[in-house]
């Protein structure tokens, strides 16, 4: 079994104007992808900052190349369906 993990800094290009505004795009984020992918992801850092999120998901499987293949359409789908920019992400994969 692989754990793969990954770190998002993301750049809010929508600019909300209070935190509550924030949590509403992070949270809407949250949601989709989880309905969409088997994920666990939550909303990591920056949490007092309006125009900065920083979130972690990690997926699990027994096989590290569908791991990374989910990691990378995960990746994918923020940059294109979602008001964020990825400014600097980390993944790592572990054996369980």
């Amino acid at each position: 079994m692989v754990v793969g993990m990954c770190r998002v800094l993301l750049f809010l290009t929508e600019q909300p104007n209070s935190l509550k505004g924030k949590r509403s795009v992070i949270n809407r984020l949250r949601q989709r992808l989880s309905s969409r992918y088997p994920v666990a992801i939550a909303e990591v850092g920056r949490q007092d900052v309006w125009q900065e999120a920083e979130i972690g998901f990690a997926v699990v499987n027994e096989k590290e190349s569908l791991v990374r293949e989910m990691i990378q359409k995960i990746l994918e789908e923020l940059e294109r369906d979602y008001p964020v920019e990825i400014e600097e992400k980390a993944v790592d994969f572990q054996p369980f």
